[in-house]
């Protein structure tokens, strides 16, 4: 009870904290556009002054009202170099490629243009290139090593969770060392248009080994090809193909579309809003009674927003899961409210998580009581990007190395399922990409 305590007050401390962050950020930055309007009111010639306000409104997303203040200061001090690219850089995100394009190639035609400005001129060109055209591909390796722990050795019987399948299964005693391999490739063909439309296939395997608990063993292979289109408020539709295995042996499949919609605001702030169907089938295996039973349809919608502030980046989601089974008696309910934290401190890189899930089982088998069963999960995880030695970044300069944490903490309505588990892990991650 003790430990439940701390857990919630430490997730209320945590997201109270970020949220008085992201209000005093947010109000901080809305005060000081507001000064910089009256002051260029007061002196609208002063291009200095337009040059600021332009660069707060883009820090805000406010793209329209950058592109009106732009308008105005190419008036005033049409050659001036920071007011064209601004103006092109406000272009691209506003999607009109072709106007950003003209201005950034006169840039580059006119002899008084800077080398800094013209540098900046041709990265811009080719991102434009990149947005609308061309083929590409990335592959990355990680390795993976690390302890997994649950001292309290509950449920007796061992659980697996293997719902979502990036889930690992729950290990059962006390410690169990563990080693794992992910790789992942994708595909992507970008079209010559201007809404970047854009086609991407996606593949990955995923495989962990406990030293000493083979029955926890087990690989995940994936699939997902998605169409995608827009520029500033992307929407993509994606066929989703997964299988499980468990020990050497066929455990699930899942096949589902998903719907994703990400909208731009102007206060910062990203939103998506997803939506998944699916079908999930259990194969007959060895280890489980009664798996086939549970075969039935799945679905999901979920909601996130993401609020750069600097270089940092937080991000918020609240996710509902529904899954019913073949056999009626089956089916459980999953909301999940989570909060993450991307950090760039002392030339680190920081990311940290916070998480409540509430799960509904309404299934006699799964629950074991009379009872319905109700579970509720409180997790933290931090993890944090290591430095590199030089002659190891000389030889392999796509190297990452990460180290990470996390505890998790159970409490149902029926005592059994009550359990702590905690994960350590350090990765080794290598990136391969090209045009």
């Amino acid at each position: 009870m003790l430990l439940r305590f701390i857990i919630v007050i430490m997730l209320i401390t945590l997201f109270s904290d970020v949220t008085h962050n992201y209000a005093q950020a947010s109000s901080d930055l809305n005060k000081r556009i507001s000064h910089l309007y009256e002051k260029v009111y007061a002196d609208p010639s002063n291009v200095s002054l337009n040059l600021e306000l332009v660069r707060s409104q883009i820090q805000i997303r406010d793209f329209k009202g950058a592109s009106g203040t732009l308008e105005r200061l190419l008036i005033i001090a049409p050659e001036n170099t920071s007011a064209q690219l601004l103006a092109a850089q406000v272009k691209i995100a506003l999607g009109n490629f072709s106007e950003a394009q003209v201005i950034l190639n006169n840039l580059l035609d006119d002899e008084k243009t800077t080398a800094e400005a013209t540098q900046r001129a041709q990265t811009r060109l080719q991102d434009i290139k990149n947005t609308t055209d061309g083929f590409s591909w990335q592959a990355s390796m990680d390795v993976v090593a690390g302890l997994s722990q649950n001292p309290e050795n509950k449920p007796s019987k061992t659980s697996y969770s293997l719902y979502l399948p990036s889930t690992p299964i729950e290990v059962s005693g006390a410690s169990q060392e563990f080693r794992g391999l992910i790789l992942s490739g994708r595909l992507e063909q970008k079209f010559n248009s201007y809404d970047a439309r854009k086609i991407r296939l996606d593949l990955a395997h995923h495989r962990r080994d406990y030293n000493s608990y083979n029955k926890s063993d087990y690989e995940v292979y994936s699939g997902a090809i998605a169409a995608i289109s827009g520029d500033n408020d992307p929407f993509g539709g994606t066929i989703k193909l997964v299988r499980v295995r468990v020990r050497e042996r066929d455990f699930m499949d899942q096949v589902g579309i998903e719907s994703r919609k990400e909208i731009m605001t102007p206060f910062g702030v990203s939103l998506s809003l997803m939506g998944y169907l699916g079908r999930q089938t259990h194969r007959s295996h060895i280890n489980f009674s009664g798996n086939q039973e549970k075969t039935g349809p799945i679905g999901k919608v979920s909601l996130a927003g993401t609020m750069m502030i600097g270089q940092n980046a937080v991000r918020s989601s609240i996710a509902f899961d529904r899954k019913n089974a073949t056999n009626s008696n089956y089916a459980y309910y999953q909301t999940k409210l989570s909060f993450d934290a991307n950090l760039s401190l002392f030339g680190l890189n920081f990311l940290s998580q916070a998480s409540l899930l509430r799960k509904r089982y309404d299934s006699a088998g799964m629950v074991y009581s009379d009872r319905r069963r109700r579970d509720d999960t409180a997790t933290l995880a931090f993890e944090v990007n290591l430095p590199v030695a030089e002659r190891l970044r000389a030889l392999a300069p796509n190297m990452r190395l990460s180290m990470r944490g996390d505890a998790t903490r159970t409490f149902s309505n029926i005592d059994r399922f009550n359990s702590t588990k905690s994960e350590l892990m350090l990765k080794a991650s290598y990136q391969w990409q090209g045009q």
